[in-house]
């Protein structure tokens, strides 16, 4: 054997023990004859990623020329990105790794080859991820106050149009009745497409497959309409007329119940979505969600607050909110010029001995005293004090206390009511000349009840905001930005300092005036329901309205808003067991009167009882009471309602069946002159 032929026998030998070596790797080996440039071996990595044989083709075949880096002789490593032809419908985006080996004098270069499709593939769903996590921060932001709120909606309906490439974002929301629901907002990409002049008042009977899959909480994806179901028909020809391709549909819950949709119409294309992308998009719509709560609720609140201090202020006696450790949670204007000497803002958080007129011994050791009792046992109390008041001059209070409670029924604070009784000797004066100046405790108790209701309600609509709040926190902790985080930690923070707000009810209102006018009874008995509706939703309490046409009367309606206020206040207490509980409302002419019947289905008045409720301090609430309901009472909101009904020229009865119905009747003279208009339109008639 010649020595070029041992030379090249040599040659094949190592040859073929390296190629066995590079058929085993993992990744993708292609070896190719640097002067010919063609493929002189492949591995089964290789062969699997090709699926055909393509020894001996040139290498130009499957990587374009431009992009291959040629090998130096002193066999550096070359690694560049190129595209490599699988096929004539695949190219797929790899890393080449060449390395050029000689074996005698034949020099091959070795292509190691990486795919990194999984690699971009998943590079493009975290930068969509990031897209989407940026937008619902931004969302997220612009809701950190309830102010603009009509442009933060709109703000956030044109930030997930153009995250989505939807055609129209909208907000719908129910109607109060849940029975139809309107286009609030709107954002379109041209405004030709718009639609929310025409979508008011759209029944959901009309939308029931959608209505009952968004109770479910989760979003809705149509790709095509071709993919609604058959129980769908509606709101497919609904669709279908508004030339919708695809849609999305994101539910807005508020206190757990379906209030609206944020939706989401492509209609110049269909689009897909990806299980990722909706699970974000719900997410902004819980934000929106818990935003439009927020909106609600503090709409209500600052109603109430204000109803509330029109109320407080129009006692005309000194009254003030302590907590448990004598510190003035707030107060009217009586209280903090007569007892303080101040305004009410310069008193608020001081502790009560810090008042020259409670700052002796004996006097805190009296509301000490007064405040254990009432706590013990739980019902209002009444105790005589005398005061030296800041001019020197004493005077004598009768005090009332009551306590008002979180929204656990955990005790907060004390309400307290000072009625001057200096003129009358309190040792041999009768309960009946009391009663006059009890009308305004009563008053205060259902300032104290109403509030309760109003932080309730409130801390309800924080408890949601916390609670999401925290679960984002949780979920996507280790997945979006620092400062993403930092936000919902503060938005977090001041959920917990905005609970607050409900314990104080500190800013008071100057009073209206409170004279005699001509007032429509219907609208008096409307405010009075406005107030008190949350008390009575939240019990499944039925108002039932029996409305005529009656002539305006001359009443004071500052002191019949009261009236009304007590008697649904104790319809309610009496239909506390009741399984389908009814208040009904009528107001009807009759004769030279209006007469207006307040009734409920509850328990009913005993005929014993029947002579002793328009007297002072009869009740029948209370632990020590025969009353199983357990609710306590002044005795009070009855006589007090008499007294005003006389004073403004009615009369106020009551008929009762016990365990089926308690009707008071209310009757009001209609005033001489809208009497004889009335007269006058019968003989034009």
């Amino acid at each position: 054997m010649t020595n070029n032929s041992i030379s090249s026998y040599n040659s094949c030998m190592q040859l073929e023990l390296f190629g066995k070596v590079l058929f085993e790797l993992i990744e993708p080996i292609l070896v190719i004859d640097s002067n010919l440039k063609n493929i002189v071996f492949t591995n089964r990595a290789a062969n699997n990623l090709f699926n055909k044989n393509i020894l001996n083709l040139s290498i130009f075949d499957i990587i374009d020329e431009n992009d291959i880096i040629k090998t130096d002789s002193n066999n550096q490593i070359n690694r560049f990105e190129t595209t490599l032809t699988i096929s004539a419908n695949t190219i797929i985006p790899v890393v080449i790794t060449t390395k050029s080996l000689k074996i005698d004098s034949i020099t091959y270069i070795i292509y190691e080859i990486i795919d990194q499709t999984d690699i971009l593939i998943a590079s493009t769903q975290l930068a969509e991820k990031v897209k989407y996590e940026k937008t619902i921060f931004s969302i997220s932001t612009a809701f950190n106050s309830i102010d603009n709120f009509d442009t933060n909606i709109n703000y956030a309906l044109e930030q997930i149009g153009r995250l989505t490439g939807g055609d129209r974002v909208y907000l719908f929301q129910m109607d109060k009745t849940n029975t139809t629901m309107s286009n609030t907002h709107e954002w379109c990409v041209t405004p030709d497409i718009a639609l929310i002049s025409m979508l008011q008042n759209f029944p959901l009977t009309d939308a029931q497959w959608w209505v009952n899959n968004l109770k479910s909480n989760k979003p809705i994806f149509i790709s095509s309409l071709a993919d609604l179901p058959e129980d769908a028909v509606q709101e497919k020809h609904i669709l279908q007329s508004q030339n919708i391709q695809s849609l999305i549909a994101l539910p807005i819950f508020i206190d757990k119940e379906l209030k609206g949709l944020i939706g989401i119409d492509f209609v110049f294309f269909q689009v897909d979505c990806k299980p990722l992308d909706l699970e974000l998009l719900r997410i902004a719509s819980e934000i929106i969600g818990n935003s439009l709560g927020r909106k609600i609720s503090f709409d209500y609140l600052r109603k109430t607050v204000a109803f509330l201090s029109t109320l407080i202020d129009t006692i005309p006696a000194p009254v003030f909110f302590k907590n448990l450790h004598n510190d003035i949670l707030g107060g009217n204007d009586e209280f903090a010029t007569v007892i303080a000497g101040k305004k009410i803002e310069e008193i608020i958080g001081l502790n009560i001995t810090s008042l020259p007129v409670f700052n002796t011994q004996k006097i805190s050791g009296i509301f000490k005293q007064y405040d254990n009792i009432l706590i013990v046992k739980g019902k209002s109390c009444y105790f005589e004090m005398s005061l030296t008041m800041l001019n020197g001059e004493n005077k004598d209070f009768l005090v009332y206390q009551s306590l008002f409670y979180d929204e656990n029924a955990v005790p907060e604070g004390i309400l307290i009511i000072m009625i001057d009784v200096t003129q009358y000797n309190i040792k041999n004066n009768t309960l009946l000349k009391i009663e006059r100046n009890c009308a305004e405790t009563e008053k205060a108790v259902a300032v104290g009840q109403l509030a309760t209701g109003v932080a309730h309600e409130f801390n309800n609509v924080l408890a949601v905001i916390k609670s999401t709040v925290q679960l984002m926190i949780m979920e996507y902790a280790d997945d979006v930005p620092e400062s993403l985080i930092n936000s919902l930690q503060e938005i977090d923070t001041n959920t917990t300092r905005g609970a607050e707000i409900a314990k104080s009810l500190m800013a008071i209102a100057r009073p209206n005036d409170s004279n005699k006018n001509f007032c429509q009874i219907a609208e008096i008995i409307d405010s009075v329901i406005k107030v008190i509706q949350p008390q009575l939703k939240s019990e499944n309490i039925v108002i039932h309205k029996k409305y005529s046409d009656v002539p305006p009367l001359f009443i004071n309606r500052n002191q019949l808003h009261q009236v009304f206020l007590n008697l649904l206040i104790n319809a309610k207490h009496a239909l506390s067991n009741h399984t389908k509980p009814e208040i009904t409302i009528s107001i009807f002419k009759s004769d030279n009167a209006v007469k207006v019947y307040v009734e409920d289905n509850g328990c009913g008045i005993p005929p014993e009882n029947i002579k002793k409720i328009f007297l002072p301090f009869f009740t029948t609430k209370g632990a020590s009471s025969l009353d199983h309901t357990k609710i306590k009472g002044t005795g009070l909101g009855l006589p007090v309602s008499e007294t005003i009904v006389k004073s403004n020229n009615g009369k106020i009865s009551v008929e009762s069946q016990p365990d089926v119905f308690t009707r008071f009747i209310l009757e009001f003279p209609i005033p001489e002159k809208q009497q004889k208009e009335l007269n006058d339109d019968k003989h034009n008639v």
